[in-house]
């Protein structure tokens, strides 16, 4: 529910968003969009074997 609210939120302000549902979704989504992406949030426990850790050192 809080991801859905933060996309909803960003959407009202102009703010377009990416999500995943796992660590490396997460990667995959910075591999190919990674110089466009302005500021990441993520959880630090995620579902997969890579962590928010992880995909924030990236």
């Amino acid at each position: 529910m809080l991801l859905e609210l933060l996309v909803i939120l960003c959407a009202q302000h102009g703010v377009a968003t990416l999500t995943a549902s796992s660590g490396e979704a997460a990667l995959a989504l910075l591999r190919q969009h990674g110089e466009r992406i302005n500021w990441l949030l993520t959880d630090i426990r995620l579902p997969g074997a890579v962590d928010g850790w992880a995909v924030a050192e990236v």
